[in-house]
């Protein structure tokens, strides 16, 4: 079982943190529905797994980029066509450090 029960005084506390305005029946139901999360993934802890090797993703994530190939850019006068302010150069954008 959970270390701490998950009553509505909890569920109130996280809606508070999450900006959640929740009536007190959707506390007890939500209450509820947490209980029942915990409980499940409690169960998942009971399993074996010392048999598999840890994994950072399920599957086998390969590289779908294309290879970078060169080619010519934009010209200058093209880029800077639908931007709202820039020298004739270079784009005109706001300070941001300060």
């Amino acid at each position: 079982m959970s270390q701490t029960p998950i009553d509505a005084s909890v569920v109130k506390r996280v809606a508070s943190l999450a900006k959640l305005a929740l009536t007190a029946d959707e506390e007890l139901k939500l209450a509820g529905e947490l209980r029942q999360i915990v409980s499940y993934v409690e169960q998942l802890g009971e399993v074996d797994v010392t048999r598999f090797e840890p994994l950072a993703h399920p599957t086998e994530v390969l590289d779908s980029l294309r290879a970078d190939q060169q080619r010519p850019s934009l010209p200058v006068e093209e880029a800077l066509r639908n931007s709202p302010q820039h020298d004739g150069t270079c784009f005109l954008v706001p300070p941001v450090l300060g």
